[in-house]
């Protein structure tokens, strides 16, 4: 028994004004720096928001919200350049050797230090995952050879002394202790190589999903980028021809007729003729026609007649209309 009407009207106009706030809030996309990303995105979230209520989004110039997202993308993906270089420059996963282990903790940590949103530009970061997996594996093949000559020492140490049976047996007994010891550090250290091991087949079976994943992000970006450019170009189209105006007409007045002609407003425009008896009101369309001319027919004898022109093209399947021109009277014989 509630009539809401009142309620959604405000609703939806504290929207528009809330998206027309945070995206006037937004630097000129020159300016745009990665500092800006929430700022964009909540922007982009109000505006979306107005989907809600039908024709809510008209009302709101969406231009410079599609420029900064489109001079962030292209931060976004400068930001993420470096530490894909960096990861380029890691050998491949079979040439790695325990030397370069240095240059891969130093990729992961200028990947880690970037934004969250930053990093789904880091196309090759499978790679730098199986580097590390190889880098693993290769520390624990050199604990267990450290390990196995461990070992072989103290068991050399060991026969010495009881061949020549000259060792205390606190110190065989310590020696047994340390042979006993390096047995289990040979036994964490084989299955620390097992784990590495399986770590890397792991890393491996991953890393093809992981690029295909990342290939995808990268992807969806792209095309989120075209929608945005093409939408910037629409826009931009749209308030090019809202600016412009039809210039130079001029009519001729004939028998019970009229020629009305005026300057071209350019490529793929239409043009439509309005006519009124009064100067500043009534005026009706009297014809729309693809050139720069028409002939109005039908007129009154002796009568004045006032005539304007506005062109207009389609643009996105909807018409936008020029200016109109100014207006010029004729009287017709």
């Amino acid at each position: 028994g509630v009539d809401a009407t009142k309620l959604i009207a405000c609703e939806a106009k504290l929207a528009e004004l809330d998206a027309i706030d945070k995206i006037a809030a937004l630097p000129e996309a020159e300016d745009v720096t990665l500092d800006d990303a929430e700022a964009i995105k909540a922007a982009r979230t109000a505006y979306d928001l107005l989907v809600k209520w039908e024709g809510a989004q008209d009302g709101v110039d969406a231009t410079k919200l599609i420029a900064c997202e489109a001079k962030l993308a292209e931060l976004e993906e400068a930001a993420a350049a470096p530490v894909v270089e960096a990861i380029t420059d890691l050998p491949a996963a079979e040439e790695i050797v325990i030397g370069d282990k240095t240059k891969i903790t130093a990729a992961r940590e200028a990947y880690e230090a970037l934004a969250d949103n930053v990093k789904p530009y880091v196309t090759n970061y499978a790679k730098l995952q199986l580097a590390e997996a190889v880098i693993a594996k290769l520390d624990a093949e050199k604990k267990l050879a450290d390990t196995q000559e461990q070992l072989s020492s103290v068991s050399s140490q060991l026969s010495a002394a009881e061949a020549a049976n000259t060792a205390a047996a606190g110190t065989i007994k310590e020696l047994q202790a340390q042979v006993k010891q390096a047995a289990e550090d040979l036994k964490a250290a084989q299955d620390n190589l097992d784990a590495a091991n399986k770590a890397l087949e792991d890393a491996k079976t991953a890393s093809g999903t992981k690029e295909k994943e990342l290939q995808d992000q990268i992807d969806k970006a792209n095309t989120e980028l075209d929608s945005a450019n093409e939408a910037l170009a629409i826009a931009q189209e749209t308030i090019k021809v809202q600016n412009t105006v039809v210039k130079n007409i001029k009519a001729k007045g004939q028998k019970k007729k009229m020629t009305v002609n005026w300057k071209s407003a350019g490529k793929g425009f239409k043009y439509e003729v309005y006519s009124s008896t009064k100067i500043s009101s009534k005026f009706k369309k009297a014809a729309t026609v693809k050139k720069n001319k028409a002939v109005i027919k039908k007129l009154k004898f002796k009568k004045t007649y006032y005539i304007k022109v506005r062109a207009f093209k389609t643009i996105d399947g909807k018409k936008v209309y020029t200016q109109y021109s100014d207006t010029v009277s004729v009287k017709a014989k």
